[in-house]
């Protein structure tokens, strides 16, 4: 083995060590991991609330500015991001350079994420002139890397190159190994928008290497990430470089959910990206799945938090799936559904491959019409792209021309008459082959007429055919419509009635409100011995899907909670529903059971007799409101069915419980229920609000309780469509 090869092969197998030993400290870290990306969303909104409640009319303006930026700092929302930043910069001081410096470019970085470059480059030269006045070097390698993205956002690579490399002398001189890392990071990043793809995986590198060295594993996490994405932008769709693309993106995701980053949901769309590329390239639906799995779990955040480009790349991934197994019709309206997050004032490269997008799938319809308009638009677009550079160059090289043959006359103005003749001449010579030309046109258009008639006719056809088609579509809505109905009535008849819950618990309600005409949610009611038993459960879907699980967890409840001993272990029980959920729904699918197939649920056996409490809770919430206090109940953080953390078994927990406790199980439809002043999307109504509610209302009987809360929730939602099924039980000892 040569010397150069001992060396690569040294670097390679060093590397590897490195990442292994990242690997184990990842390991270390989802072990002391704790909260979901939910419990930290409520966790920022509980800061923001405390911080607003810190702020009145008696306030100083100074410290109102600097309230608002902490807001402004910790949201995870965009558009709360920028809301917060404006108001910071309403009350700030003049003199506080750096504060508003800061303030300018959250808002430059607002309107990168929205595709706006101009407006935030706008706001990125305000912030660096405001910078530059301060003697804080490490403050100005931060901005200039800020003001190099926006010039890489306006596609403007070399100009970001520069800034970049300014930002890494700088932190280099400081010896600022974070700083370091980020600029070989960014400068990957801008070589591969140059296309240097050799360079871009180079400076990648370097970043891992020193992020690892320094321990900075949100940083780390983000070099695999780009290591994937790379692969992808290279095109390569070998098996072996999807592969390793996969493998970098599997070890970024693991790291971001240790450590409870959002950035884990673009790795999640870039790796739904990769799995339909091995779907495409093996033809397994193993991996088209995982594809439609993570392009769902990443989609909902991009879209209710505002990263709409990122949500559009995401789609398109999942377009990409729905090709796979040739449900165009689908594909179609998940297109049309997403123009309305585009507009004509958006970058001419997005629109055109929106409307490449739209091209392909009405050619695999067979629609050629609007196929081709969508090939006028996407051309347009990209002809559009190329004016400004393209005209400027085309203007120079007339002024150029024109000089030239001012030049030549001077110099040749004793062959003026010659050169007439000779225009005369060719002038003629136009003019018999314009009339020829005029001849041959005017049979052309005789033969175009002809055609265009009987075109007109094939058009009456399909016409004829299309009408026939929509009756046809129309009966079996209908018929699907009325299938749906019966379906309800036999899942409805499956659910315990009113009277014979009423019969084990007289203080009782259910709220029970499906988002379509067959729930996911359901609740049982029954008696095993002394015991009396109420569940709770959240399958997965909606509609025919989660209606489907539905039926399945109620069959299993009727056979596996029967006696006094299953009343006594609901843990237990879950362990048997779980075995049955797995069993039927692998042996029910010839590629297996997806991780999200199965159902949250919250089981809750009542010794009224001795005042005992026996339950068990898989990924379902429950509480005990008790003197107006609550006592949540704890439960085990993975669902009856397949899971990536899951335990062996489910947990059986016992509370002593007191005369007048309301207990209350309910699924996450109710919190998770978009609404809220305004006409956008809304924020969730959130367990933090579910909880001071029910707290407010604890002294009104149940049957209050019931209609203030479908009450408040349809107050909430404010017209906006209903996210989920939605269902509260509770029970008054």
């Amino acid at each position: 083995m040569r010397k150069s090869q001992k060396k690569v092969f040294f670097i390679h197998t060093l590397r590897i060590f490195i990442c292994f030993a990242v690997v184990v400290l990842t390991c270390f870290q989802e072990l002391y991991a704790q909260g979901t990306g939910k419990e930290q969303q409520d966790l920022v909104q509980l800061k923001i609330d405390s911080i607003l409640n810190c702020i009145d009319s008696k306030t100083p303006a100074n410290l109102k500015s600097k309230y608002y930026n902490q807001i402004a700092l910790i949201a995870i929302n965009i558009d709360t991001v920028k809301k917060y930043s404006l108001l910071s910069l309403e009350f700030c001081d003049k003199k506080e350079n750096v504060l508003i410096a800061e303030n300018y470019k959250r808002i430059a970085w607002y309107y990168s994420r929205m595709n706006e470059p101009r407006k935030a480059w706008e706001y990125m030269k305000k912030s660096i002139s405001l910078v530059q006045k301060t003697s804080d070097e490490k403050l100005l390698a931060e901005y200039y890397k800020a003001l190099a993205q926006v010039f890489r956002d306006m596609n403007k690579s070399d100009s970001a190159y520069h800034y970049f490399n300014k930002s890494l002398q700088i932190s280099a001189k400081l010896n600022d190994s974070a700083s370091v890392a980020g600029c070989y990071e960014a400068l990957g990043r801008t070589s591969s928008d140059m296309n240097f793809y050799q360079e871009a995986e180079k400076y990648y590198w370097k970043a891992m290497e020193i992020d690892s060295i320094t321990g900075n594993m949100e940083r780390y996490a983000m070099d695999l990430f780009r290591l994937g994405e790379l692969i992808v932008l290279t095109s390569d769709t070998s098996y072996y470089r999807l592969s390793a693309a996969k493998y970098y993106l599997s070890r970024a995701i693991c790291l971001q959910d240790s450590i409870e980053t959002d950035q884990k949901y673009n790795s999640y769309g870039l790796l739904a990206n990769v799995f339909i590329k091995l779907a495409e390239g093996t033809n397994d639906k193993k991996y088209a799945d995982s594809c439609r799995f993570y392009c769902r779990e990443a989609a909902l955040f991009l879209l209710k938090n505002g990263y709409y480009n990122d949500y559009l790349d995401v789609t398109y991934t999942y377009v990409e799936y729905m090709k796979f197994y040739k449900r165009y019709d689908e594909a179609l309206n998940a297109l049309i559904d997403l123009k309305k997050y585009l507009s004509d004032e958006e970058s001419l490269l997005k629109l055109g491959e929106y409307y490449g997008k739209l091209k392909e799938i009405y050619y695999l319809l067979g629609d050629y019409k609007n196929a081709y308009e969508a090939v006028i638009k996407e051309y347009k677009c990209a002809l559009a792209n190329i004016n400004d550079s393209s005209m400027t160059v085309l203007a120079d090289a007339k002024t150029e021309q024109t000089m030239m043959l001012e030049r030549l006359d001077r110099e040749n103005d004793e062959k003026l008459h010659r050169e007439q003749t000779s225009r005369m001449r060719l002038l003629l010579v136009s003019l018999l082959i314009g009339s020829g030309l005029i001849l041959r046109v005017f049979f052309v258009k005789r033969e175009a007429n002809k055609e265009l008639m009987v075109k007109n006719e094939i058009l009456h056809q399909q016409k004829t055919e299309i009408e026939a088609q929509r009756d046809e579509i129309e009966n079996q809505r209908n018929e699907i419509v009325g299938s749906l109905g019966y379906a309800q009535r036999i899942q409805r008849a499956a659910i315990p009635s009113e009277e014979d819950i009423n019969k084990l618990f007289p203080n009782n309600f259910v709220y029970y409100c499906p988002r379509d005409i067959v729930s996911g949610d359901f609740y049982y009611a029954a008696k095993c011995g002394k015991y009396k038993v109420f569940v709770v459960a959240d399958c997965t879907g909606h509609g025919v899907p989660g209606g489907f699980l539905s039926m399945l967890g109620i069959s299993s409840l009727k056979e596996f909670l029967v006696t006094e001993q299953d009343a006594e272990n609901p843990g237990i029980v879950m362990d048997e529903m779980k075995a049955a959920v797995l069993n039927t729904l692998v042996n029910s699918a010839d590629d297996g059971l997806t991780v999200s197939d199965g159902m949250d649920m919250i089981i809750c056996c009542f010794d009224f007799e001795n005042l005992k409490l026996y339950y068990s809770a898989a990924n379902l919430k429950g509480c005990i409101i008790r003197n107006l206090q609550p006592i949540k109940l704890i439960g085990d953080k993975m669902p009856v069915g397949r899971y990536y953390y899951e335990k062996d078994h489910f947990t059986t927990f016992t509370m002593d419980l007191q005369k007048g406790d309301i207990i209350y199980m309910y699924t996450d439809g109710i919190q998770d229920q978009f609404g809220g002043p305004g006409n956008d999307l809304g924020v969730k109504f959130s367990g933090k609000k579910l909880l001071a509610l029910l707290i407010e209302i604890n002294s009104r009987p149940l049957s209050e309780q019931k209609n203030i809360i479908d009450d408040k929730i349809e107050k909430w939602r404010n017209g906006r469509s209903q996210t989920d099924d939605m269902t509260m039980a509770a029970v008054i000892v």
